[in-house]
């Protein structure tokens, strides 16, 4: 584990993490995931998975499997495919622990994973790790660039620092579980990981740790975009961009300062990420053009009642 850390591992041995382990037709792999969470360092641990209706029936012997030789795991079959968003809520919902992380069916940790991100949760921030992207069918590793976070940077500097460095898979950090209430009742849409990240920073911290202990793993030749809408398969950039701004002015750690540069940090990333997803040579009028769409759908029952 690193080293930075390491004098405050030992006090928190007695912490109950949770695991959730969101899983769908991945045998090989949640067998490869399970033998790596319980290897851990620190041990106290609960292990969540849930099948969501797997049509694999190799899934279901895998988990029992593991459940039968370590009671840390519990297995829940849902009786129907309820999605990829509410499996993730369901792990959650479902966890007992004083922090809780997920584990994807493709991915792979260092074995002192949680023991260093549960050292590096200094006052009950969120952590994440620098981690690889392994491209299972090439064999091709590659290294991410990884925003340095910390809460003694306070929060525009940690906003723009992620804002910068926009990395999704920090959400596979550890985090205090009642940190993440909010999820519950939050609806899918574009760039909700995201989202996560930025809220955590805004409300409970968030802290990086430049060790590479984590492998986001992806089993196709090539990374796929996961869209919130798979039928029209584009972006939704109005959702994150407006729900993200609505986080600030009720943000405690910033001035009023502080808060228009952060909107204004949000709208130029927004501008960049659009370009670079939709080739456009004017970005605002898409972003204003969906933000109008969504404010008139709002609206909409109040004007025609």
């Amino acid at each position: 584990m690193s080293m930075q850390f390491a004098s405050t591992s030992s006090d928190k041995k007695g912490v109950l993490v949770s695991v959730g382990v969101p899983t769908f037709n991945r045998p090989d792999g949640l067998r490869r995931t399970l033998n790596q969470i319980l290897a851990q360092t620190h041990e106290n641990l609960e292990v969540i998975v849930s099948d969501n209706a797997s049509e694999d029936i190799e899934v279901e012997r895998v988990a029992n499997e593991f459940a039968v030789k370590d009671k840390r795991v519990q297995y829940i079959r849902q009786p129907r495919n309820i999605g990829a968003m509410a499996n993730f809520k369901y792990v959650l919902q479902h966890a007992g622990g004083e922090y809780f992380m997920w584990a994807a069916d493709d991915d792979e940790w260092s074995p002192a994973f949680v023991e260093t991100c549960l050292a590096a949760s200094i006052s009950g921030e969120s952590v994440g790790c620098k981690f690889d992207t392994l491209f299972r069918a090439s064999g091709r590793r590659d290294s991410n660039p990884m925003p340095e976070l910390d809460p003694s940077f306070g929060v525009l500097s940690n906003l723009r620092g992620f804002l910068a460095c926009m990395q999704p898979s920090l959400i596979y950090g550890l985090h205090r579980k009642s940190s993440l209430e909010f999820l519950h009742h939050l609806p899918p849409f574009d760039f909700i990981d995201c989202y996560l990240v930025i809220r955590q920073i805004v409300s409970s911290g968030f802290r990086t740790v430049q060790d590479v202990l984590y492998v986001a793993g992806v089993d196709a030749p090539v990374y796929e975009i996961k869209y919130a809408d798979e039928h029209t398969k584009k972006f939704d950039y109005a959702t994150f961009f407006l729900r993200t701004a609505l986080l600030f002015p009720f943000a405690k750690g910033m001035t009023l300062k502080e808060k228009r540069s952060a909107i204004g940090l949000l709208w130029e990333t927004m501008c960049g990420l659009i370009k670079h997803h939709e080739s456009c040579a004017d970005p605002r009028k898409i972003l204003i053009s969906q933000i109008r769409q969504r404010w008139f759908r709002v609206l909409a029952p109040w004007r025609f009642a």
